[in-house]
């Protein structure tokens, strides 16, 4: 059986989706690694990796074929997170802690624009006249999809906000597919992704059935990023973010 190692990665980039679970074989090709790095954005640079993995927690592993996975756990010091053996593919998913910031309202402006989809009234009754700063709770829900062969299998894993990858089909190296977004289990309408790939990225909306088309080129890893907002006062906001990595192996 082949070993898939599960890791994390963490950056301190407020736009990137850089927090994601990435996927890979080692260099033996016995097993997947997935390390937490520093990215500025998506697949693009590698700094280094992220050992502490005390603000993750409730790891959820499963295949399609078998449900969910006992994962073998790792050492405290290595920047592993798990490791689960199997030739098939497999979904996981892990929490973050809560965190906080302030964001000066240049800042946040940029922010609920370009990550959001905010803009127009929207923007102007969520960023209210003479708001300097605003104070942010953010929460992140990790996910990835890892296939070891042509065959993408994904399916909802009870997460509390939850992006599905379905009807992928791959012809010479190029893959389309659909992403449907879900809050506890129901469908998002008109919610707002990120798709970021080889080095792009795009804002999209999903339609009334929750769902965006996609492709990428040469099985090019693709990443799809959603961000809830909810305002508790002018000043202060909570933000729910989960995203969904895919890898062909």
């Amino acid at each position: 059986m082949k070993k898939l190692i599960l890791i994390i990665l963490f950056t301190g980039s407020i736009f990137a989706h850089d927090a994601y679970l990435k996927a890979k074989w080692n260099k033996a090709k016995t097993g997947i690694e997935i390390k937490p790095v520093v990215a500025s954005y998506f697949e693009t640079k590698e700094v280094v990796p992220i050992k502490n993995h005390t603000r993750l927690f409730d790891l959820i592993v499963a295949s399609p074929s078998i449900g969910k996975i006992e994962p073998n756990k790792i050492s405290p010091d290595s920047t592993t997170l798990c490791e689960v053996e199997t030739s098939n593919s497999i979904i996981a998913a892990v929490k973050v802690q809560p965190r906080d910031i302030t964001l000066p309202r240049k800042s946040a402006t940029q922010y609920f624009m370009h990550e959001l989809g905010i803009t127009g009234d929207n923007l102007k009754k969520t960023l209210e006249p003479g708001v300097d700063s605003v104070y942010e709770v953010y929460e992140r829900i990790l996910k990835t999809v890892a296939a070891t062969s042509n065959s993408v299998s994904d399916s909802l894993l009870g997460l509390p906000l939850e992006i599905v990858i379905k009807n992928v089909s791959v012809k010479k190296n190029k893959y389309n597919g659909i992403a449907t977004l879900y809050e506890n289990g129901i469908i998002v309408k008109k919610g707002a992704i990120r798709i970021l790939s080889n080095g792009k990225t795009k804002l999209v909306y999903t339609n009334n059935n929750g769902e965006i088309k996609f492709s990428s080129p040469n099985k090019n890893p693709i990443l799809f990023a959603h961000i809830k907002l909810v305002k508790n006062s002018k000043i202060n906001f909570n933000t729910y973010w989960t995203n969904t990595s895919l890898y062909f192996l």
